[in-house]
């Protein structure tokens, strides 16, 4: 799937590539998994790029470039507030559509330059959404699909294994296209420089489901039989035994846990989102039972029962409290302004302050503004 929007300023509250230049200078550890050089395959900056502080050497890194190689930057979710947001906001778009992530969408950048080409043939084990943000960058997307893989391949794909391309287009500023995992690409520029960001996007599966579910219930943490299996054949006793393990899935109760604990650490394992977190604590007044709140910007919230507890998941943390905190965690889930006092929990004043305060004081909450009277 393509977008071609004709609009070169739709991402403008992306990275332009002088930003890049920044983020490529003001980077602190770039041995450490957040850049390389790519050509062909990814490598990690050598000591020559490196300067005595640590950082890279942006002369080293412009020579490598004009030898054909092209930037890699990862996890630029943390380091750019806008990718951050756009990463957030659309794991709840997905969210609401009733696709459930198995972790958060991340973002890496990629500054290609003329005639030239980052990665060969290859496939993801991820679904990947490319957005370009400047110059032109020309892609192959072949008929080969490896069917859900679990893991990229191990080398380049030869062209006798991708055979003929299936389409082929060219991104322009604006532009955004989604491979699904396992569907073979490559990409090289021409006249133009190219700088994209890739977005990568991981359904849960039902090998998510399942490894919680297992995790879990006893029955299937217990050892194998003895002679289970021998020779590397399933005998017929073996084969009950699988059967049975099977038909208690649907009504083992870890099995409802396990399922919603896929969706609760999409949430446990985000980051807080940037926002007025900083101003909120620098202008606090106090709190009170009067005071109105809602989740700050882009951070999400679900609630799963387990048992006699209520989970209020939080991008980072998750909060176990008591059954009778249900109402009032889903309250505060739903993302809309609500009064202290008008929480729907059968608790006092005290009480209610100290839940929402420690939120606000973290900054999962912030104050709204107050309502302008009418003249």
């Amino acid at each position: 799937m393509i977008v071609e929007r004709n609009d070169s300023n739709f991402y403008d509250d992306l990275p332009s590539v002088a930003d890049y230049d920044f983020l490529l200078a003001s980077l602190a550890a770039p041995e450490d998994g957040w850049f390389s050089l790519v050509k062909g395959r990814a490598q990690r900056p050598p000591k020559s790029a490196l300067t005595s502080e640590g950082t890279l050497d942006l002369a080293e890194v412009y020579g490598a470039v004009g030898q054909g190689h092209s930037l890699l930057l990862t996890k630029l979710h943390r380091r750019h507030a806008g990718i951050g947001r756009l990463c957030r906001e659309l794991e709840a778009e997905f969210t609401q559509r009733g696709v459930l992530l198995s972790q958060p969408i991340a973002a890496n950048g990629y500054f290609t330059p003329r005639s030239a080409q980052g990665f060969a043939a290859h496939y993801d084990a991820h679904d990947v959404f490319i957005l370009q943000l400047a110059g032109h960058k020309h892609w192959r997307i072949y008929r080969r699909t490896v069917e859900a893989p679990v893991e990229p391949p191990v080398q380049s794909l030869t062209p006798e294994e991708t055979g003929k391309p299936a389409h082929e287009l060219v991104l322009s500023p604006g532009d955004v296209v989604y491979i699904p995992r396992g569907v073979a690409h490559e990409a090289c520029t021409t006249e133009d420089l190219s700088l994209h960001l890739t977005l990568s996007v991981h359904p849960a599966t039902w090998r998510d489901v399942f490894s919680g579910i297992l995790t879990a219930s006893a029955p299937f943490r217990r050892n194998l039989p003895r002679g289970f299996a021998s020779h590397g054949r399933l005998r017929a006793r073996d084969r009950r035994l699988l059967r049975d393990l099977a038909r208690r899935l649907p009504d083992d109760p870890k099995t409802a846990v396990a399922v919603a604990q896929v969706g609760g650490r999409l949430l446990s394992e985000s980051d807080l989102p940037p926002h007025s977190g900083l101003h909120d604590i620098a202008a606090a007044a106090p709190l009170t039972t009067a005071s109105r709140l809602k989740l700050s910007d882009g951070v999400r919230s679900t609630v799963e029962v387990s048992g006699p507890s209520v989970i209020l998941y939080l991008p980072g943390t998750s909060i176990r409290g008591d059954r009778a905190l249900e109402p009032a965690f889903r309250h505060i889930a739903r993302g809309l302004e609500f009064c202290v006092r008008d929480l729907p929990v059968a608790a006092d004043d005290a009480s209610k302050l100290k839940l929402v305060d420690d939120l606000l004081r973290y900054g999962y909450l912030t104050r709204c503004a107050k309502p302008r009277r009418s003249p």
